[in-house]
């Protein structure tokens, strides 16, 4: 069920990522500027919240009767669900209200649905204290998302022509938001039913929270906003990361954005979109049985093999890029790039958890949390770069709906989605290879040393409190 849940949200998203800027230039009909509005304020919308929204989950939740984080599974879906759609509906022939319309629908459904996601990734601390199950929850979180990138290509395009076909064209987008709209609904609330009486109840929590603080009194270990903040932005290697994360996800959302247009006025077959993407979605899959031998092939080095991963990524866009082959050509090289550069991916958590672990080593502190929660803000920085990027592609090609192929369209979209990704890819590269200086010798020793000092710590904490509760 957890895997479910996390298979429909990601497909949910994905009738964003591959569709959301088509409908509002082929159907929604709004002038370039207007979209790159849309595109950007949303973004921008977005982005802002995700600096609060550990807060609103937290207090929001604690009002909720049904716990802290699993009431959320039960209010969100539908809330998100409702809004969402509105992102693919024109409600005025005025082209200014449109846009208002779908950008406050926007921002809702994605405040809301990013609540959503944050506690049923925190469900499966709460369901559980055994670590063994929390890793298998984490791996159908993962296994979740990688499915839905399988199956989604292959029915999202028959889902839209149904719609389509029954509204004159006008409703194929709406018609696949509804669709996943629905079963993301209907997954969450299953991981809702299941997950009765897994939360505490609130006398027991507040006992916990109470005792919480008594501790974090007296520990040395706890860091104040400030101190958790600082740690994050004097960490040089942390920035780096976070620079590299924003950099491979722009290049992940502006490929998603712009492959609709490449396979209408590069390759002249748009059917074999989702075809098309569920295949490469196989062969980026297959990539985690790559990267360990690459990882192994640099001895080790996270770092090395990261970078190499991004050389790849580049190197098969400007391939196809000179090359401008046909779609066969294209899926080829594409998948085989997939295959190759997928350490890309799987390696930046890995190297922005070391990060975590060397600002704990500085401070003292304990601030891996902190550092890691801002791995979400790569995530919101991608997109708005996507939204720039997008805008520009689209008014450098001067597109209007429906409009003609030619050679300069189809040149100035070969460019959009294939060189500018690779210069991006290459940039990320060389910003890792010039600029990360985390020795991998250093970090099990940080570990180490980390895990001596919280053990430390852990035990003077649990006397103080023994002498307070006898007193």
């Amino acid at each position: 069920v957890y895997l479910l849940a996390k298979f429909f949200f990601s497909a949910l998203t994905s009738c964003e990522l591959y569709y959301f800027s088509a409908y509002l230039t082929d159907v929604a009909m709004l002038q370039i500027g207007i979209v790159g509005l849309v595109l950007t304020a949303t973004s921008v919308i977005d982005t802002l919240f995700s600096l609060i929204n550990g807060v609103v989950l937290q207090k929001i939740g604690d009002l909720m009767p049904w716990g802290t984080y699993r009431s959320w599974l039960l209010i969100a879906p539908p809330l998100t669900a409702v809004t969402f759609v509105f992102c693919f509906v024109r409600v005025s022939s005025n082209d200014m209200v449109a846009a208002i319309v779908i950008i406050i629908a926007f921002a809702l459904s994605h405040m809301i649905w990013s609540l959503g996601e944050s506690a049923l990734i925190t469900m499966s601390v709460v369901m559980t204290d055994d670590t063994d199950e929390r890793a298998k929850m984490s791996i159908s979180l993962g296994r979740g998302s990688l499915t839905s990138s399988l199956v989604f290509g292959f029915i999202a395009p028959p889902v839209i022509n149904l719609f389509s076909g029954i509204s004159g064209g006008t409703l194929g987008y709406f018609g696949v938001a509804v669709v996943f709209g629905v079963l993301y609904c209907l997954s969450f609330w299953w991981m809702f039913a299941i997950s009765k009486g897994c939360e505490d109840d609130k006398a027991t929590k507040k006992r916990k929270q109470e005792r919480a603080a008594r501790a974090a009194a007296v520990s040395n270990r706890t860091a104040t906003v400030g101190q958790m903040y600082q740690a994050v932005f004097t960490s040089k290697n942390t920035i780096v990361m976070i620079i590299c994360v924003t950099l491979n996800f722009a290049t992940m959302f502006l490929t998603s954005a712009m492959m609709i247009y490449y396979f209408q006025y590069c390759l002249n077959t748009p059917a074999m979109m989702g075809p098309f993407m569920s295949i490469r979605g196989v062969f980026s899959l297959l990539s985690g049985f790559f990267t360990p031998i690459l990882l192994k092939l640099c001895r080790g080095n996270k770092k090395k093999a990261f970078v190499i991963s991004y050389l790849f990524m580049g190197g098969g866009s400007l391939v196809n890029f000179f090359l401008r082959p046909g779609f066969l050509g294209y899926a080829i090289i594409a998948c085989a790039t997939s295959f190759l550069s997928g350490g890309g991916n799987m390696l930046q958590t890995a190297m922005y958890a070391d990060c975590a672990v060397q600002c704990e080593y500085k401070t003292g502190k304990d601030v891996r949390g902190m550092v890691m929660s801002f791995m979400s803000l790569p995530i919101k920085l991608g997109i708005i770069l996507k939204s720039g990027l997008t805008t520009a592609a689209l008014a450098m090609v001067g597109y209007t709906a429906g409009m003609a192929a030619s050679e300069s369209v189809s040149a100035g979209f070969n460019m959009a989605f294939l060189l500018w990704p690779a210069i991006i890819a290459f940039l990320c590269a060389l910003v890792a290879a010039l600029f990360y200086k985390l020795p991998e010798a250093e970090v099990d020793q940080m570990i180490a040393e980390n895990d001596r000092r919280a053990l430390e710590d852990q035990k003077m904490v649990e006397e103080v409190l023994a002498k307070m509760e006898q007193a």
